[in-house]
């Protein structure tokens, strides 16, 4: 079992100590801090940042010291959980505790059961809080929260005592496990010494990376005068700077002001996005699976942990007999496009939503005609933006088992013809929404019958790395994938993908990505361990 992430302050007055409720936490792997007066305290306060603080001792010296009050002065504990554990107080001093802002107040007769029960609630609430993404621990193995990678010499004594830092920490001695490390797990925060010189020799390669991965890249620098290289360097790759000859305790504040910092940007701007997200009208359901005169498409449609992205899809039934699948993925040119994706990508379905109702015919004769209309409409507004588009529209007749496919940009699907044994991509592209004024947009016209397959897939899978190689797999891989189980009468979604991952060491996915799968069968039934699953 991990550690957690949950970080708790316990302010412990009692005599003697209270030892229960730091053994029950410790018990949930949680990370504890204990002070024993009121000048450590708030020393904790003033130099760490925690998830939860418990006040534990005489309710005259809690209320008297008005410990509850002094931690709400501190703006970042503003919403800080607090938990007052007094037995024996009384109903007004009760009172008091609430009105200087405790959440919790626990007075009774102490029942070791009962406060168990209490802390592992808080835990859940905190967790449900502060990282909900962990509620699908599948998709976040490899993601380390707040994690910091310090860079050394390996006999080179630290300068400051990485202890006293209550981030969880890395350290690394040398580039091939650095390059190594990164490309398997996540990191808020890259520190380094200025006196670590193969760190220096290699700043091009570990600066290029760290932009890639949005790590801030800190030196350290101790008393010694900086040479004029050294100084070369701070100036021209670092994001922060820290001088640890004052004392170890400014130090270690100096880190974390900076790493505080950075996780508050961070959050700012995903929150900002997700609201955008779910402002949104469009709202894709991780799954969608339907089954009608055997002909079965299947969609897998997931975030890149779990933060909205640009990819979209959207099934429209005009009728009984056909179906209109739409996917695609918008994407930003330059820094800072991304918050705005999910405006456009809610501007893009809205487009499509009212051009299949006003020019249906189109669409269902030819989704290449569809591409340019709804082209039309894009490039009067999108011109200007720093957005593009990528489109694809599949016109199924579940009647005729026909398809047709029509792209905007490199969204090659994979199509396998069981008749004739052969697996090719449809080389449909045409220019991206919103680019040119009068596209020409091609499509393909496809008869399905028993065991063919289409596939089409988001730039998340195709660009997705190989961890041995460290390289982007490409769109050949899903190919061969599609070789080996073409045979099978039905390939889930999440299926292809777990083959993917396995086949080519894909620890994780570094985009948000759309998998769809279309087949034709004699089946007139779903397996019981697929239900059909619709949009909510």
């Amino acid at each position: 079992m991990n550690i957690s992430n949950i970080r708790f302050l316990i302010l412990d007055t009692s005599h003697p100590s209270n030892k229960l409720i730091s053994f029950l936490l410790k018990k949930e792997r949680t990370i504890t801090s204990t002070a024993f007066n009121y000048q450590s305290f708030l020393h904790y306060l003033k130099h760490s940042m925690f998830d939860a603080i418990i006040l534990i001792g005489r309710a005259d010296l809690l209320k008297t010291d008005h410990y509850v009050k002094k931690a709400r002065q501190f703006p970042e504990y503003h919403h800080t959980p607090i938990f007052v554990f007094s037995p024996g107080a009384d109903s007004d001093t009760v009172v008091h505790f609430f009105k200087e802002g405790a959440d919790d107040i626990y007075f009774n007769t102490p029942n070791r059961k009962l406060i168990h029960e209490k802390l592992k609630s808080l835990i859940r609430r905190i967790e449900t809080k502060k990282v909900p993404e962990l509620r699908d621990p599948e998709l976040h193995t490899n993601k380390l929260l707040h994690q910091i990678i310090i860079l050394g010499e390996k006999n080179t004594p630290h300068l400051f005592p990485i202890k006293r830092l209550h981030q969880d920490v890395k350290l690394i001695h040398c580039p091939t496990s650095l390059f190594f490390w990164l490309e398997l797990h996540s990191a808020t925060a890259l520190l380094i010494n200025i006196n670590c010189d193969w760190a220096i020799h290699q700043m091009v390669i570990i600066k290029s990376m760290c932009l890639k991965r949005e790590i801030l890249l800190i030196f350290l620098f101790p008393d010694t005068p900086l040479s004029h290289h050294q100084q070369k360097i701070i100036r021209q790759y670092a994001d922060g700077i820290i001088h640890t000859g004052i004392s170890d305790t400014f130090t270690i504040f100096q880190i974390n002001a900076h790493l505080n910092r950075e996780i508050a940007i961070r959050k700012k701007y995903l929150n900002a996005l997700s609201e955008a997200a779910n402002k949104s009208p469009m709202h894709s359901a991780e799954e969608y699976e339907e089954n009608t005169n055997n002909i079965r498409f299947s969609i897998l449609h997931k975030s890149y942990e779990q933060t909205p992205g640009g990819d979209f899809y959207e099934v429209f039934e005009p009728n009984d007999q056909y179906r209109i699948i739409i996917y695609g993925d918008v994407m930003g040119k330059k820094w800072g496009a991304w918050l705005f994706v999910q405006a456009f990508t809610g501007y893009v379905h809205s487009t499509i939503k009212a051009l299949t109702s006003w020019f249906l015919p189109q669409f269902l004769k030819h989704p290449s005609e569809a591409l340019s209309i709804i082209n039309h409409f894009i490039y009067k507004d999108f011109q200007w933006s720093d957005v593009f588009t990528t489109m694809s529209i599949i016109v199924l007749d579940l009647y005729n088992s026909t398809l047709k496919v029509s792209s905007a940009g490199n969204l090659y699907p994979i199509y396998s013809n069981n008749l004739l044994n052969k697996l090719t991509f449809l080389k449909i592209g045409g220019p991206l929404l919103g680019v040119v004024k009068n596209p020409t947009y091609s499509e393909s016209n496809i008869s399905l019958n028993h065991g063919d397959k289409l596939i089409c897939y988001t730039d998340g899978y195709s660009e997705a790395t190989n961890s041995k190689t460290g390289e982007l797999i490409g769109d050949d891989p899903l190919l061969k994938l599609m070789k080996l189980c073409k045979s099978k009468d039905y390939i889930s979604p999440a299926f292809f993908e777990k083959r993917l991952q396995k086949e080519h060491h894909i620890v994780r996915f570094n985009d948000d990505r759309t998998l769809i799968i279309i087949s034709k069968s004699n089946l007139h039934f779903l397996p019981p361990h697929h239900p059909r699953r619709r949009k909510s």
